[in-house]
């Protein structure tokens, strides 16, 4: 699903079609982690089977120069509930190369992956994916995930760069398998000249860092590095 380099059988396909609706997608996986879990689904009353859910993803626009490196939250409000998506994400080649991959704060139970790993070269890939499914239903608002971008140092001022968010049918859906509609906002980066006024010689015993955010290792943010270190950086 998260378009990892392997190939399956037709007997690994077909055991991978967890859902049986003859396809492969978010909703395999979110069946499946619910097998594994034992979760049992309650249908509260009142509720109806067929979800109308509809959420609002939305992209950042913001602004890097060249040879930057710049994050992109994709973030969700609205959201009355879902357990698994299956995003893809496009963005300019020519100038933009993927970096790394976080899943957000408010992914905190379930399953994220991606085809953008620590040994992948971004260089390669076509698009990202990000992949994640949960036995239930999250309802928090916040970031999904972010994608870190470096841009390239042959972009020119004034150039936008878009960044697209989209998924197939199946794509999106929560713990009663329902597909959810995500409503969407698109991205772009805005490429302005570089505010970096570093000389040569400041550079001469090290590296210059325009900006950083540290977090613990379960994903609060800190204002200062801990004592026992226990910290990563982007």
């Amino acid at each position: 699903i998260a378009k990892w380099n392997i190939t399956f059988n037709e007997n690994q396909m077909k055991a991978a079609n967890v859902f049986g609706d003859s396809k492969i997608n978010a909703k395999d996986g979110v069946r499946l982690s619910q097998i594994l879990s034992g979760y049992e689904l309650i249908q509260d009353e009142g509720v109806s089977l067929f979800s109308t859910n509809e959420v609002n993803l939305a992209l950042d626009n913001l602004q890097a120069s060249a040879g930057d490196y710049i994050s992109i939250p994709v973030t969700i409000t609205d959201n009355e509930g879902i357990a698994g998506f299956n995003f893809r994400l496009d963005y300019d080649k020519d100038y933009l190369t993927p970096v790394a991959i976080t899943k957000g704060d408010i992914l905190v139970d379930g399953s994220f992956t991606s085809n953008l790993t620590e040994e992948t070269d971004g260089s390669e890939l076509d698009y990202i994916t990000a992949y994640w499914n949960c036995a239930y239903n999250m309802t928090e608002d916040g970031e999904l995930f972010v994608v870190d971008f470096m841009v390239s140092g042959d972009v020119e001022v004034g150039q936008k760069l878009p960044i697209q968010l989209s998924y197939e049918n199946g794509g999106l859906c929560d713990n009663r398998l329902n597909d959810v509609t995500g409503i969407t906002t698109q991205g772009e980066i805005e490429v302005v000249e570089s505010d970096n006024n570093v000389s040569d010689e400041d550079l001469l015993d090290g590296y210059y860092i325009k900006n950083t955010t540290l977090t613990s290792s379960n994903g609060t943010v800190l204002s200062s590095i801990p004592q026992k270190g226990d910290f990563d950086t982007n």
